[in-house]
């Protein structure tokens, strides 16, 4: 079981046993699998596909940039033995600039879908927690756990808010896309 796990069990039964709130019934727990609300809700799939789309329009111009350092390779290769030292360099150079050019857009490229998804991850995130806050509320939950962060053998069936937190989140429509 790893610290923080072990940290939040101790926490809940220290709740419990201090907690005025509590001291006339028992703790009431819950847990959320954040993973599945995020990649389930409509939200979540809408993101899936426009990640894709994303990664698609990104896809082509790094395959073309790539198809150019395959033919100078391919090229240097087949004209070595005919070539000086000075269009070998010369080849080299035109390699190594188209090879930067490559690995720039690639740099881009991955920089852009992860400012994307970052930027869906955080607006999602405070969106579910206050839903999940307020299931809490309605439910009479003490605390509640990320299901992936604590290590569940079992629980009650009742438990897991996950289905209801998700079906919250889908209500509320979907995020604002900038």
């Amino acid at each position: 079981m790893n610290r923080k796990a072990l940290a939040a069990i101790l926490a809940a039964a220290g709740i419990a046993m201090v907690s005025p709130a509590h001291a006339a019934g028992s703790l009431k727990i819950g847990f959320v699998d954040m993973r599945q609300v995020i990649l389930e809700s409509k939200a979540g799939k809408v993101h899936q596909a426009e990640m894709e789309k994303l990664i698609n329009e990104r896809q082509g111009p790094l395959d073309q940039e790539k198809k150019k350092l395959q033919a100078l390779r391919a090229d240097f290769l087949k004209e070595r033995l005919t070539l000086t030292d000075a269009q070998k360099a010369a080849k080299q150079k035109q390699f190594q600039a188209e090879l930067q050019k490559y690995q720039a857009m690639a740099g881009e490229a991955q920089n852009a879908l992860r400012a994307k998804d970052n930027q869906f991850m955080q607006q999602s995130i405070g969106l579910i927690k206050t839903i999940i806050a307020k299931v809490a509320r309605t439910d009479h939950l003490g605390l509640v756990f990320e299901k992936s962060q604590l290590l569940v053998l079992y629980s009650e069936p009742g438990m897991d808010i996950t289905q209801q937190v998700m079906q919250q989140y889908n209500a509320r429509g979907l995020p604002a896309a900038k």
